[in-house]
């Protein structure tokens, strides 16, 4: 399927033909057939306070692309009713920087979304909005999820005497969760960037959503190119805090291997876009704080956990949790968060609609059970490798294997 994004709703509408391409205006609302995506990001740049560089703005731009691309092209229209072949077209102010290193983009997104990419950078694009121009204290950039792990990583980085900008991707009954926390960490409550993308479209849209963190990633280094000039450094961190089991996400069963998994932090993925960031120019060091840690350690390690224990209940881990608008308890994401808080020894007042898990036969809790029989005589290094590449150096890669040991050791002493 061919998509092409553009800010030019004539364009737009002109590129969309059934069944062939599909039109999307970058930056605005659906029309005359052709989908829309971001329409409220020029406004809520212009009111932030700091400056967001062209290159970022444009990163931003492939990034929606992205997005509106994984939204609108349907799985089950492909050959396997899963992998899509998707030919992206995407408009830029300056397309000169990223035209070299488009494969590289693409074969990113092959490892992050389990489809077929072919990436076309071309003119048209929009020129970066004016924001306001303050001088602000902060120094660096915290991906914030409203989940366990971010919230842990806003809280540490205060800690260390860090003054960071807090980042959200908002979806349907999260944001007031991300403010309500952002609001409570700190007695004066740390600037938040929020925003949701609000793809729309009249024809039917896919839901796997498997590229969503290039999104939230893509806001990170927006916000982050805005600090730049204001900090004593060449370049500025951007955190993205995630344990590492949840990061490596190795396949629990063979039949969720690929693309059934998701890669949204996989370290392979993340020094992918490092990468592509250094390629262009933009100085934004892409850290995860928690790559070598479980779940259950990173509680146990909080800085703060008089802070940590006042506020962790309202967080959010569950990966069913825009569809139910509840927490279900027995998915992956909650079984992992379930575990953790077994392994620090501090008591789950979470709401779960699913709490006693003995009661429960599905599919995520079998495969739970299934990967803690194979953890006995699988090649745990093999087993991680079929989720994506380790890093070469032996040190990491057997930093890697521990923590996923590690992991399973949690959620099996938790699974009744």
């Amino acid at each position: 399927m061919r998509v092409i994004c553009t800010p030019n709703p004539q364009r737009a509408a002109a590129a969309t033909q059934p069944q062939t391409s599909i039109g999307v205006v970058l930056y605005g609302l659906p029309v005359n057939g052709a989908g829309g995506i971001g329409n409220r990001l020029i406004r809520r740049t212009r009111m932030w306070d700091n400056q967001p560089s062209q290159l970022a703005w444009d990163f931003l731009s492939i990034a929606l692309a992205v997005t509106a691309a994984d939204a609108f092209v349907r799985r089950d229209l492909s050959a396997d009713r899963w992998t899509r072949e998707i030919n992206l077209e995407v408009a830029l102010y300056d397309p000169k920087p990223w035209v070299d290193i488009a494969d590289r983009i693409s074969v990113a997104l092959r490892f992050l979304s389990g489809d077929y990419w072919t990436l076309t950078l071309v003119r048209g694009g929009m020129a970066v909005p004016r924001a306001k121009r303050r001088v602000t204290r902060e120094d660096c950039v915290c991906l914030f999820s409203g989940g366990m792990d971010s919230l842990i990583g806003a809280i540490d980085i205060l800690s260390e005497g860090r003054l960071p900008v807090l980042v959200s991707h908002t979806s349907r009954g999260e944001k007031a969760t991300q403010e309500y926390l952002a609001n409570r960490i700190v007695t004066s409550p740390l600037r938040h960037f929020s925003e949701n993308t609000y793809p729309q479209w009249e024809g039917l849209n896919d839901v796997s959503a498997r590229t969503r963190s290039l999104i939230f990633i893509s806001y990170g280094v927006l916000v982050a190119s805005g600090l730049l000039p204001l900090v004593r450094s060449n370049e500025i961190t951007l955190f993205i805090p995630e344990n590492g089991l949840i990061a490596l996400n190795p396949p629990l069963t063979p039949r969720r291997i690929g693309s059934l998994s998701t890669r949204t932090a996989h370290p392979h993925f993340i020094s992918s876009i490092q990468e592509i960031l250094v390629r262009v120019g933009l100085t934004v060091k892409i850290e995860n704080p928690y790559g070598f840690r479980t779940k259950g350690e990173m509680l146990n390690g909080c800085q703060n956990p008089e802070l940590l224990r006042s506020v962790i209940d309202r967080t959010i881990s569950c990966g069913k949790f825009r569809r139910i608008n509840q927490q279900c308890g027995r998915c992956v994401p909650c079984i992992i968060r379930r575990a953790a808080y077994h392994a620090a020894g501090i008591q789950d007042m979470t709401r779960y609609k699913y709490r006693n898990l003995s009661r429960v036969r599905d599919d995520d809790i079998l495969s739970f059970q299934t990967a803690l029989v194979r953890r006995q005589h699988k090649d745990l290094k093999r087993w991680l490798l079929s989720s994506g590449p380790l890093p070469s150096d032996p040190t990491l890669r057997s930093a890697y294997v521990d923590v996923f040991r590690r992991g399973l050791d949690e959620v099996d002493a938790f699974l009744p």
